[in-house]
């Protein structure tokens, strides 16, 4: 502990006003940001694809229900600190030395027990903090903001559906260039621009891509048993095989084993005899199994 009451008088008041005037706007600016953010956060859990499924978001939705905005327009801090030190020191009779001081500066903290006990130090502070919060208009292209649904292996009925919901638009991609576009509202949308889950407005265009109807294309195999996805890929005159797994090793071709993923992916052209990849889950050792390449016994 230093003998120079000055530095006592820095030990109570710990941190500098300019820090605390520092920290105080900093806490509001992070106070608006966090007021933004839930804000925006509301907004997009209305407008995404999440929202459709939630029946109370989708009646807010039709009603033109908007998230409220808030805003902190004024704060005000008022600090008041009151200081009092009485210290009592025995110098040396033949040698005085009188400390060096340099320059000071104002300092807050709370009170330090051992120097208040042993200084006869009162110490008082007290800080008011005001501040307003109000609600204000949304920015202006906040109402225009949408999140891409995911439209991948939906018909395109159901695609229109739901892109009507959040006032979206969209075109076939071959109807872009002009040339005509052959497909029906039960056509499979095989992929789309933007990306589910983007950031779109209201006036931008989804464009989405339909498989030719006369050709052949892998179909949707996402979460089949093994034994329907082999079913059906024998219909269509495609052989399919299993993904081995790390250690190089097959595994057993389990007829409730789903379907994680496959290659060639949806909606991609394909001819008689080829052959489709497929990754299935864990499943029980014991289960009966499919024959590789051959229809569902």
């Amino acid at each position: 502990m230093a003998n120079n009451p000055l530095d006592y008088m820095k030990e109570v008041l710990a941190a500098p006003l300019g820090e605390l005037i520092s920290s105080v706007g900093s806490g509001v600016a992070d106070a608006q940001a966090a007021l933004d953010a839930g804000s925006l956060s509301q907004w997009l859990s209305l407008y995404s694809e999440d929202g459709d499924n939630d029946e109370v978001l989708a009646r807010l939705r039709e009603i033109g229900y908007q998230p409220t905005f808030y805003t902190l327009p004024e704060t005000s801090v008022e600090a008041k600190v009151s200081l009092s030190l009485s210290a009592k020191s025995s110098l040396n009779a033949q040698t005085q030395i009188l400390p060096e001081t340099g320059k000071t500066r104002m300092m807050a903290s709370p009170v330090n027990a051992s120097i208040a006990n042993r200084f006869n130090l009162d110490a008082e502070a007290s800080a008011t903090l005001k501040f307003k919060v109000v609600p204000v208009p949304p920015p202006g292209n906040v109402s225009d903001i949408r999140v891409a649904p995911n439209l991948v292996t939906l018909t395109l009925a159901e695609a229109e559906a739901k892109l009507s919901e959040l006032n979206l638009q969209y075109q076939v991609a071959n109807q872009i260039d002009g040339s005509p576009a052959e497909f029906t509202q039960d056509s499979p949308v095989m992929a789309q621009t933007p990306a589910a889950g983007s950031l779109v407005r209201r006036d931008q265009i989804m464009v989405l891509q339909i498989p030719d109807p006369d050709a052949k294309t892998v179909p949707n195999l996402a979460n089949q048993t093994l034994e329907d996805a082999a079913a059906m890929l024998t219909d269509m005159g495609l052989l399919w095989t299993l993904k081995k797994d790390e250690n190089g090793d097959m595994p057993r071709p389990v007829k409730t084993a789903l379907v994680t993923s496959y290659t060639p992916a949806f909606g991609n052209v394909v001819e008689d005899g080829d052959t489709i990849t497929l990754e299935i889950t864990e499943v029980d050792p014991l289960a009966p199994t499919v024959t590789l390449g051959q229809p569902a016994t």
